[in-house]
């Protein structure tokens, strides 16, 4: 099997659709169109009854349905493999759903019950690695909009009019719209003129991506220790900061130390910390630590989801960043498929003519389908051929 990563789908559409060495369609909108793609193909592949993507969890009456959890397979008993049917009208007993729980008849309360469900397809993330030159006056370090930034000596600057604003006051974790510290157990979040905005004594505070949102945690546990929940817009990561700046996965595993020049964002693939002047960005998913080199350029500031500034000498670019992902179905042809698919999305977006394209991806469909069903059989097969002594028939 072949593993391809969205770089290699994204360049085929772009090939397949004329558009090799064109910015008209935008880095983040390949994504997204790559995404809605998959998507859909991910809901095609699981109506065809393929069990690749097929996860098992043990659950019992009043169970939260996985965080993960998009579409039922079967629920049944572990030890006789018998399936447990969902209640109606004119069946009391088995098994439904509601608000998210899941609510077993007192039938199966002292046996073993497992559900098998297919998961929320991942969301796909990509690097072009293309770099544009900016022209900052001063070193950025955070970039706050479109035209604003603070400079590495910490004076808000505008970008537009090459001019610094207003000195800032930066102290503590850097935030894209303030700054955390901790004073007397109190945990402060402050603007950049020093003034505290809100402040929590045992509640930390919730960063999504890289904005400061003013929501609660919902947890049992003891919280006063940390100062930051960072989490990606979809809450599928999520990573405590402690006030000691150590960095914590949300099952409170610790992971690494951090330092006030450290500078974080949370993507749906993990969390990425950049260090000013570093060439390299560090990507942490879960315990595990993974390094992204900038080759040869320093880490300067984070733009978005997509981009971020970097340095070399006095010039200074904006580059895409992170790890491009990798999907490993083990099945080759939902690599046509899918870079058909995009390719027509790609036309769309130009007024084109999608027909041939349309065709094309019609026939890598059938295609596909006629291969993932193609052993369908196969138990028959080698039955026979034992049988037979080596022939099928």
């Amino acid at each position: 099997m072949i593993k391809y990563n969205v770089k290699d789908i994204i360049e085929r559409a772009e090939q397949l659709a004329d558009l090799q060495n064109s910015d008209f369609i935008s880095d983040s909108e390949k994504q997204a169109l790559l995404n809605e793609a998959w998507s859909i193909f991910y809901q095609k592949i699981i109506n065809s009854a393929d069990k690749a993507f097929l996860k098992t969890v043990s659950v019992r009456d009043g169970s939260r349905l996985p965080s993960d959890f998009l579409q039922m397979a079967s629920i049944y008993i572990r030890d006789s493999k018998e399936q447990i049917q969902r209640i109606n009208a004119a069946q009391r007993m088995g098994y439904d759903i509601i608000n998210d729980t899941l609510f077993l008849s007192k039938d199966y309360e002292n046996l073993n019950v497992v559900m098998s469900y297919f998961p929320k397809p991942k969301t796909l993330f990509y690097c072009s690695g293309k770099k544009e030159k900016k022209g900052f006056t001063t070193s950025p370090k955070i970039i706050i909009d479109e035209d604003l930034y603070i400079d590495i000596d910490d004076n808000i600057c505008s970008f537009s009019a090459d001019t610094v604003v207003q000195p800032a006051t930066v102290t503590g974790l850097i935030l894209k719209n303030g700054c955390i510290s901790v004073s007397d157990d109190v945990t402060l979040f402050k603007n950049y003129n020093g003034v505290t905005i809100e402040s929590h004594e045992a509640i930390p505070f919730v960063v999504r991506g890289n904005e400061i949102t003013y929501d609660t945690i919902k947890t049992y546990e003891d919280l006063s220790n940390y100062m930051l929940y960072v989490t990606d817009k979809g809450n599928e990561q999520g990573y405590f900061i402690g006030k000691d700046l150590k960095l914590y996965t949300k099952d409170f595993q610790e992971v690494l130390s951090l330092t006030n020049s450290d500078l974080i964002y949370c993507r749906g693939d993990g969390l990425y910390i950049g260090n000013t002047g570093e060439g390299k960005i560090r990507r942490v998913l879960g315990s595990v630590v993974e390094t992204f080199p900038l080759s040869l350029f320093g880490f300067n500031a984070f733009v978005d989801d997509f981009s971020c500034i970097v340095s070399m000498g006095e010039n200074y670019y904006k580059t895409s960043y992170g790890f491009n992902t990798i999907l490993d179905y083990p099945n080759n042809i939902y690599y046509t498929v899918l870079a058909y698919s995009l390719a027509i999305s790609f036309k769309l977006k130009q007024n084109g003519d999608t027909s041939v394209l349309s065709g094309k991806y019609e026939e890598a469909l059938s295609q596909f389908y006629d291969s993932i069903h193609r052993d369908d059989n196969g138990s028959y097969t080698i039955r026979n051929v034992y049988a037979n002594k080596g022939r099928i028939w």
